[in-house]
């Protein structure tokens, strides 16, 4: 309303399937649905990490620090990304980074950061679960986007992953991704 669109107006729905903290998550896909669904409008799931892949590759980090610049430098760089999964414990997608965009290469896992297994060279921790670990991290030959420690997965550019997919390749699965039993 606030935006003077109305549901039906929309192209689609895009809503982030984790991982992720069980409720919010579950809160969110329900959401999603719904709306989907009384709209008659498609809903698409994306990994919620993806959208801290996308906000690294953009060169969007906060602070100013041009991540972009360090992807653009590296013929395959690999980017780490890392959510806080509690119990000490991070949710991580490690994904390819080229002059053409990013692809995922492993994930999503949880696990400790210590069991993380050591990156190429170059290779860089993005999100707010590197900044969790830098140490741990840095000894596995991780590169700790320092700008970085703080950000959260973020609609605004799980949104801008999906453009940058194009929506026939989008997933049409909204199903929660629980990585534990």
């Amino acid at each position: 309303q606030d935006a003077g669109v109305r549901g039906e107006d929309l192209d689609a729905i895009l809503t982030g399937t984790g991982p992720g903290p069980f409720t919010g998550l579950r809160a969110g896909i329900v959401t999603a649905r719904a709306l989907g669904f009384a709209w008659s409008v498609p809903v698409y799931g994306m990994m919620s990490l993806t959208a801290l892949a996308e906000r690294a590759v953009s060169g969007a980090a906060a602070g100013g620090e041009n991540v972009e610049r360090a992807f653009a430098s590296a013929e395959d760089a690999e980017l780490l990304v890392l959510s806080d999964a509690r119990r000490r414990e991070v949710y991580s997608a490690r994904y390819r980074v080229n002059a053409e965009g990013y692809s995922l290469v492993d994930g999503p896992n949880v696990c400790p950061a210590s069991e993380i297994l050591p990156g190429g060279a170059p290779s860089y921790a993005y999100g707010y679960g590197a900044g969790l670990y830098p140490e741990t991290l840095e000894e596995h030959g991780w590169t700790i986007v320092e700008s970085a420690r703080e950000v959260h997965p973020h609609a605004e550019y799980l949104v801008a992953a999906a453009a940058r997919l194009g929506v026939e390749n989008l997933s049409e699965d909204t199903s929660a991704q629980y990585l534990r039993d």
